[in-house]
């Protein structure tokens, strides 16, 4: 539980620096709202999805000469 709030929080952070050093002086403001209503939604979810990487193994063959 701690490790989704703390992917969430920092999730969060980043979207709000992204509105504060981009889109906090744009004159739309309900294209603002609506960015800040979505950040908080994909803020929460986003932690949830997990990704999956199927590693498969590689084999290296060593040639010994004598």
């Amino acid at each position: 539980m701690i490790i989704y709030i703390l992917k969430s929080a920092s999730c969060l952070a980043l979207l709000l620096a992204f509105y504060h050093l981009v889109l906090e002086k744009e004159k739309m403001h309900v294209f603002n709202r609506y960015y800040l209503l979505g950040s908080v939604l994909f803020s929460f979810l986003a932690p949830l999805y997990i990704i999956y990487i199927d590693a498969t193994p590689v084999v290296l063959e060593t040639i010994q000469t004598t």
